[in-house]
């Protein structure tokens, strides 16, 4: 799931009895969070102090379905955990890092140092719809942060972001392209359509056709900001390029004799790749490739196709008349 600090938390709000009942009861410096279960299944979180002699203790709520803050109560607190790992006697476990662990059995740990208290307690089995959410205590008071870390099997709701993109004319002068946001739960969205393009940047669902200017490789990104600022991207990247012309074929000589070197040639094209075929199995990918001639077997039609992206050109042919073996 994800990962963040918490730089630093100061002073308990205008309360700091809201934990009372639970095994926190009091607040020092907190900070609160609050989530929706986009999935059922279980969850789990570890909570690691920046500073390492620092104490961390927490409470997490189920809030129910459409629950609020005022349903934050010690009747709805599903896990606690209140121990001090860093200040315990030398015949204690000593830790400092708290949370949900799949490994554990206990519900609650209480204030203090007791035996079998490790800061972890038994993970939750979250139920999508309900609202959560975790007081997170630096028991420490000195205004120090941490890291909290998801696990588990669940998802929090918040937005997605999904571009669906239509080709249209495909490989033509009049090629576009159609991009529509697939995104959910999202408050706004941001477009940026990449180099080239006819629409440099939007902020609606669409749909955009856009055109590009430059040929090559292009990337359209989307980013969906929920309501209370969690953002997610998404990317779609893909190469813009029409049908090249159909290729002249050089060659060296039509007269060729054995252990002549048949040079084939054909003007440049950017950023394209060469396919020749011809006989005697012969294939190249060079702009130019080179042939030695062993004898009447290379006689016949050379064909090359040029390729810019996805778009092919037309096939030329250039006929090597019948090769005579020179005498001795």
């Amino acid at each position: 799931m994800e990962k963040f600090t918490q730089l630093n938390v100061s002073g308990s709000g205008t309360s700091n009895r809201e934990a009372a009942g639970t095994c926190l009861t009091v607040e020092s410096n907190s900070a609160w969070y609050m989530w929706t279960a986009g999935k059922s299944g279980a969850f789990t979180f570890l909570i690691t102090p920046t500073v390492t002699t620092n104490d961390i203790d927490w409470v997490l709520y189920d809030l129910g379905p459409g629950g609020t803050c005022a349903q934050a109560t010690a009747a709805n607190a599903i896990r606690c955990a209140a121990g001090s790992g860093v200040q315990c006697p030398a015949n204690e476990t000593a830790y400092y890092i708290t949370g949900l662990s799949m490994a554990e059995t206990d519900l609650n740990e209480a204030p203090g140092c007791g035996a079998g208290q490790n800061g972890l307690v038994r993970y939750v089995d979250m139920v999508a719809g309900h609202n959560y959410a975790l007081l997170v205590d630096n028991f420490s008071s000195n205004l120090n942060g941490f890291s909290l870390e998801f696990g588990g099997d669940t998802e929090f709701v918040g937005p997605t972001s999904e571009i669906k993109t239509e080709r249209n004319n495909t490989c033509t002068a009049q090629q576009s392209y159609t991009f529509t946001s697939l995104a959910t739960n999202y408050a706004t969205l941001k477009w940026t359509f990449g180099e080239g393009a006819s629409i440099a940047n939007a902020t609606g669902p669409g749909p955009y056709t856009v055109t590009y200017t430059t040929m090559g490789d292009k990337t359209v990104v989307l980013e969906a900001t929920a309501a209370k600022g969690c953002n997610v991207v998404s990317t779609h990247s893909f190469f813009v390029a029409t049908k090249p012309a159909k290729p002249t074929i050089n060659a060296s000589s039509l007269k060729l004799c054995y252990d002549d070197i048949l040079k084939l040639t054909t003007p440049k094209v950017n950023l394209a790749t060469y396919q020749w075929a011809g006989p005697n199995g012969f294939t190249s990918t060079d702009q130019n490739p080179e042939i030695r001639i062993t004898g009447p077997e290379n006689s016949g039609d050379y064909t090359l196709t040029v390729t810019v992206g996805d778009c092919q050109s037309d096939i030329a042919t250039l006929k090597i008349p019948l090769i005579d073996i020179r005498p001795m």
